[in-house]
């Protein structure tokens, strides 16, 4: 994804400096797409990022924009956090919430990406006994200290074995 340079992509894919036509399409055809920043010769100053941001807003279906960490981290350090006052006016918060508005408007069928809570029900895939299944804990692991956690789902009828006692 480029500085933008039009506003009439969506109606012309072939236009002169809109992104890539094909990733365009695909968008307009319901597929979900996002984009990439060019390099730092093209993307090269917050100024840049924001116009990019603002190219794939305006002439993409884009849900979101991946951007190289240093620009990231430009982008994020600007006075009062605003990207680039003369352009958007907006913060990479802002930009992010505008990219989430777009994907639930587009793609409401999709699950939040940051969900409050999470659920999921298991099911059994042997007939009889205790079925056991092991898990990483990601955010608990590191070198030397990656110890598997288990799930146990017990036959019908089953009973659960106390391993440890019971705090209230």
């Amino acid at each position: 994804m480029q500085v933008k340079k039009t506003d009439n992509c969506l109606n012309n894919v072939n236009g002169l400096g809109c992104p890539n036509r094909w990733v365009l399409q695909e968008g307009l055809e319901g597929q979900v797409t996002g984009w990439q920043t060019s390099n730092v010769e093209k993307v090269s100053n917050p100024a840049d990022v924001d116009s990019a941001l603002q190219n794939a807003l305006s002439n993409s279906q884009g849900v979101y924009v991946e951007l190289y960490e240093e620009r990231y981290w430009e982008a994020t350090h600007q006075p009062n956090g605003i990207v680039d006052p003369l352009g958007s006016g907006r913060t990479m918060a802002q930009w992010g919430t505008q990219f989430h508005n777009r994907r639930r408007t587009l793609f409401p069928t999709l699950g939040d990406p940051f969900p409050a809570t999470y659920r999921h029900t298991f099911t059994r895939t042997v007939s009889s006994g205790n079925q056991i299944l092991y898990y990483i804990h990601g955010s608990k692991c590191g070198t030397g200290s990656s110890t598997a956690a288990a799930i146990v789902i017990l036959p019908p009828g089953g009973t659960p074995n106390r391993h440890r006692a019971a705090r209230h």
